[in-house]
């Protein structure tokens, strides 16, 4: 038992009570919180209760049975609701901390990855319940955007099939900006003095043309190339950086920005290695793939998990100085994979 005197009043603590004594009054009060419960609802709050729950089953049961798809759009906006409102709540937890000085070091894969794409869906998703907020605005808003949902809703709204279907849309935006970049590429090794640096990238531009990728080792012995002229990132002229940004779909038209957006993948890279690649689902692990430049749609899980390995090693080497090499990647690494060739061939022909 501990005693204490504060402002002439006397504290008395036990394992479970404390008591406060004054000259003029006694307050018991407990250190594990009030004890004091809510009023149990009587038998006809708790009958209403269960004939309102009862009833929001049937209808659910109901619109499963009776419209089908009816019932598919009523689930994939009710979960998606919940995914979308859980997402911005970390969104905005995860920047408060940001602007208070923690570490991206100190975050989640999950929390890092909504912090780098929730901007985006805010944007997109908040204009649609901005506008369905107004009288009998929702009858025409959730139809348009339910036909429309690559342009008016996130991913969080989207069905497993439109998932799929976006990522490969989006796939063939990052795929098309790949040749430009291997030219570039090309064109900037030939401004490198140094003759032993110079090979290094020759023989790893050889291996993409001879329709293989580099090693890992390879890229790594190369990866001080992308910290100097003419690879480093302020270095880069603009045209060939919107190349590099586009690559990844980044929207970034400030060098500053990209090199923002660069150091937060680099991050989540980071703790996608330290948290454990095989550890992600399939969904996760094919949403990363597409992300860092390789279709997935037909890869088996242990082809996902080996890509991303190759991936991070990679990004364990890179910081700013290097972060060019993060941004070139998606070549090295997948310019030739059997799938994003196909796409390659597909937007040639279109």
């Amino acid at each position: 038992m501990a005693t204490g005197i504060i402002n002439r009043t006397l504290f008395l603590n036990t394992s479970k009570l404390s008591y406060s004594c004054t000259y003029s009054c006694v307050r018991i009060y407990s250190t594990e919180g009030p004890h004091v419960q809510p009023p149990q609802p009587g038998k006809v709050k708790r009958k209403i209760y269960d004939v309102y729950l009862k009833s929001l089953q049937w209808v659910e049961r109901h619109l499963e049975i009776k419209y089908p798809k009816v019932f598919k759009v009523y689930k994939v906006f009710k979960a998606g609701t919940s995914e979308f409102i859980a997402d911005t709540r970390t969104y905005f937890s995860v920047t408060k901390q940001i602007w208070g000085g923690q570490e991206l070091s100190t975050f989640s894969r999950k929390q890092l990855e909504i912090y780098r794409e929730m901007p985006e869906c805010l944007w997109t998703v908040g204009p649609v319940l901005a506008i369905s907020a107004l009288p009998f605005a929702n009858y025409i808003v959730f139809p348009v955007a339910y036909f429309f949902p690559r342009q008016f809703l996130s991913y969080h709204f989207w069905s497993t099939e439109q998932k799929k279907d976006f990522a490969l849309h989006y796939h063939s935006q990052r795929v098309a900006q790949h040749k430009p970049i291997i030219k570039g590429l090309a064109a900037k090794v030939k401004k490198i003095k140094d003759t032993d640096s110079r090979e290094k990238l020759e023989k790893i531009l050889q291996r993409i043309k001879a329709k293989s990728h580099p090693s890992v080792d390879e890229i790594l012995a190369a990866s001080h190339l992308f910290q100097e002229k003419p690879l480093e990132l302020s270095h880069i002229s603009r045209p060939y950086m919107r190349h590099l940004a586009k690559g990844m779909l980044l929207h970034s038209l400030l060098r500053q920005k990209l090199l923002q957006d660069a150091v937060l993948i680099n991050y989540i890279d980071r703790a996608m290695q330290r948290e454990g690649i095989d550890k992600l689902t399939e969904e996760e692990l094919r949403s990363a793939c597409f992300t860092r430049g390789l279709n997935a749609t037909r890869l088996s899980k242990d082809d996902m998990i080996h890509y991303l390995t190759q991936w991070t090693t990679i990004s364990m080497e890179i910081d700013e100085t290097n972060i060019s090499l993060l941004l070139h990647k998606p070549v090295l690494l997948a310019y030739n994979h059997p799938d994003n060739k196909s796409i390659r061939k597909a937007l040639q022909t279109s």
